[in-house]
């Protein structure tokens, strides 16, 4: 069965503000309301260790940990 988007969590992960608020509002319109936000890669890890996210959505070129890095830390 699939879940339905209000069941759904997912984690934003950008550098840049106003992509994280866009990427936010284009999720609440599809009925997704529990949306983590992290600005860097380092501090979406943080939030990944604490609790399961069904998605991440990332930007690829941040500083510090890239979103490449994030996605293969998430892998492994």
């Amino acid at each position: 069965m699939m879940p339905t988007a209000n069941s759904l969590t997912v984690l934003v992960v950008d550098d840049q503000q106003t992509m994280r608020g866009l990427a936010r509002q284009c999720l609440s319109r599809l009925g997704i309301t529990s949306v983590g936000l992290a600005a860097t890669g380092d501090a979406a890890w943080e939030q990944l260790e604490g609790k399961p996210f069904d998605l991440v959505i990332s930007d690829l070129n941040m500083p510090g940990m890239s979103g490449i890095d994030l996605a293969g830390k998430i892998k492994a």
